[in-house]
C-alpha cells in the first residue's frame, strides 16, 4: 500500500535528486544506468539559491513605476479596399488593457474572416488574441484588448505608437495580409529605441538581464539579405514567480519574417518541443521585441529544477506558405548558474532499442487549480533518429483497472533527454493516491516517419519496495 504523504514526499525527493551540477562524462560516462541503489538526496549545489554576489550578474529591486493612460488616437482609415474598410475609432483603458475600438465595414457579398491581427506597440509585438467573422454588406464595431502588463514587461509606460496588420480569409479560400499601419498616440512620450526598462512591473521583483549575440547563421537564409534577420539582445525575467524569455529581433531584409520558436530546453533538459509554441511576423525594416512565457517556479520543481542556469531554444524562419527556410538555435546563458541536468546513478525501467525511459509517481499535482495527479517520465534517447512517444486508449492502468489519462504526444531528438507528466483523470481513478497499489503505464515510441519502433510497458508495483523510488 501507498502511504499518502510519504510516497508524495519520496518521488518529489527522487525527482530533485535527478538534477545535479557535475560535468558531463565525470562519473564515467554521462548518464550511464548503473545497478547500485539511486542517491536520493539533492546536493547543496542542487538547492543553491541566487545570491546578490554573484558573479557577472546583477540582481537588483526595483519600485513600481505606474503606466500612464494618458495616451489617446484620432480617428483614422487603417484598410479600405474594394472588399473591406477597418477604421480606428478611439484608445480606452479598461481594467488591465488599453483597448483600441475600431469599425470593420464588409463591402463584399460574401463573409469575411479576420484570422489574425499583429499588434506592434511602441514597436514591441502584443499579443492580441482576436478572431472574427464579418457578414457581407455590413458594417460593425470591433475592439482589440492590449494587456499593459505585457507592455511593461518592455518597458512601455506610455503608448506613443501602435502599428496594426490583419490577416483577411475569404470565402474564396483566398488569404492576404493587409499593409502594416502605423497609428501615432498622442500626449505620449516616445521610446528610445534598444533603451528597454525591464523593471517595475512588479514591487521587488527581480529582473535579470542577459545579452548574447546575433544569430548569424539566419544571414543566409534564402530569400533573406545577408544583414537581414538577427536576434539583437534578451532578458529572462520573473513575473509573479513565472519566468519569461524576452528576444528583440532586428529585421532588416525587404520581406516579412514569419518566425516560429519552440523546442525549449532548460538547464539542457527538453520543457516544450512543439514548433509551433511561438509563431510571429517581424515587419521589412522593423524590429520587434516578444516575450515567451516559461514555467513557474513550482513547475520548474516538478522538472527537478531548482535554478535554471540556460535556456536553449530553436528558431525556424519560414516563408508566408509555411515552407522551411531556415533553422537555427540560441540561448539565454546565467553565469554562475547550475550545469547539465544529470541523470547518473539511477534505474532504467525500460533501457532497449537506444530508448532509455524512467517512471515516477504518482504524486498530486502542483497546480492548485488541477486535481489530476501526475506520473512523472524521463526519458533518454539514444537511438540515432528523432523519436515520438504517444499515449493511445487504455495505456494507463491503476490497481490493473483502466483509468484515462491526458493525451500526450511528445517529440524527441537524439542524444537529447526529456522529463513530462502524464496526468492521470481524477474523475476516473475511483481510489486515493495512498489505495494505489499497482501502476502500469504504456508508450507507443516511433521514428519521425510513424514506423513503430517500440511499444515498453512500465509496471511500478508497491513503489515503497520499488528500487525507482526506495534508498
Amino acid at each position: 500500500m501507498f502511504k499518502k504523504t510519504a510516497a508524495a514526499l519520496l518521488a518529489l525527493i527522487m525527482l530533485l535528486s535527478f538534477f545535479a551540477c557535475d560535468t558531463p562524462g565525470a562519473n564515467g560516462g554521462e548518464d550511464s544506468i548503473p545497478s547500485q541503489s539511486p542517491t536520493l538526496l539533492p546536493s547543496a549545489a542542487d538547492t543553491a539559491q541566487p545570491s546578490p554576489t554573484d558573479s557577472a550578474i546583477e540582481y537588483k529591486k526595483f519600485s513600481t513605476k505606474p503606466f500612464s493612460r494618458a495616451a489617446t488616437v484620432s480617428r483614422a482609415v487603417l484598410h479600405d479596399d474594394d472588399r473591406i474598410s477597418i477604421s480606428a475609432n478611439e484608445l480606452v483603458y479598461i481594467d488591465d488593457f488599453a483597448v483600441l475600438k475600431l469599425t470593420a465595414e464588409n463591402k463584399s457579398a460574401d463573409d469575411l474572416l479576420v484570422s489574425d491581427v499583429s499588434v506592434y506597440v511602441n514597436d514591441c509585438l502584443v499579443e492580441v488574441d482576436f478572431r472574427h467573422e464579418f457578414a457581407a454588406g455590413k458594417a460593425e464595431d470591433f475592439s482589440l484588448y492590449m494587456p499593459i502588463l505585457d507592455m511593461m514587461l518592455y518597458g512601455i509606460r506610455e503608448i506613443s505608437s501602435i502599428d496594426i496588420e490583419f490577416r483577411i480569409a475569404a470565402a474564396s479560400g483566398e488569404n492576404y495580409f493587409t499593409e502594416l499601419t502605423h497609428l501615432s498616440a498622442a500626449s505620449a512620450q516616445p521610446r528610445e529605441p534598444g533603451a528597454y526598462d525591464y523593471s517595475g512591473y512588479i514591487a521587488g521583483d527581480i529582473a535579470q538581464a542577459i545579452h548574447y549575440d546575433k544569430l548569424n547563421a539566419f544571414n543566409d537564409s534564402p530569400g533573406f539579405e545577408s544583414d537581414g534577420l538577427s536576434l539583437a539582445s534578451s532578458a529572462l525575467i520573473t513575473v509573479n514567480e513565472k519566468y519569461r524569455v524576452l528576444l528583440e529581433f532586428e529585421n532588416a531584409a525587404a520581406k516579412p519574417a514569419e518566425v516560429n520558436i519552440g523546442y525549449i530546453k532548460i538547464n539542457n533538459l527538453v520543457v516544450f518541443n512543439e514548433f509551433d509554441h511561438a509563431a510571429f511576423r517581424i515587419h521589412p525594416q522593423k524590429h520587434a521585441v516578444i516575450s515567451i512565457p516559461l514555467f513557474t517556479k513550482a513547475q520548474l520543481l516538478l522538472y527537478s529544477i531548482g535554478r535554471i542556469a540556460d535556456v536553449q531554444f530553436d528558431i525556424t524562419l519560414t516563408n508566408e506558405n509555411a515552407e522551411i527556410l531556415s533553422r537555427g538555435s540560441a540561448s539565454v546563458a546565467i553565469p554562475g548558474g547550475v550545469g547539465n541536468f544529470d541523470f547518473s546513478n539511477q534505474y532504467a525501467n525500460y533501457d532497449e532499442n537506444g530508448v532509455c525511459m524512467l517512471v515516477a509517481g504518482p504524486i498530486e499535482n502542483f497546480d492548485l487549480a488541477n486535481k489530476n495527479p501526475l506520473i512523472l517520465v524521463y526519458v533518454k534517447n539514444e537511438s540515432g533518429k528523432t523519436i515520438s512517444i504517444s499515449s493511445f486508449e487504455k495505456c494507463l492502468f491503476i490497481n490493473g483497472r483502466p483509468v484515462e489519462c491526458v493525451s500526450f504526444s511528445k517529440i524527441l531528438r537524439s542524444d537529447d533527454r526529456m522529463l513530462f507528466e502524464i496526468e492521470i483523470d481524477a474523475a476516473s481513478l475511483e481510489t486515493e493516491l495512498s489505495a494505489i497499489w499497482e501502476i502500469a503505464v504504456s508508450f507507443e515510441i516511433s521514428d519521425e516517419n510513424g514506423n513503430l519502433i517500440c511499444k515498453p510497458e512500465i509496471k511500478l508495483q508497491d513503489p515503497s519496495q520499488s528500487p525507482i523510488t526506495s534508498a
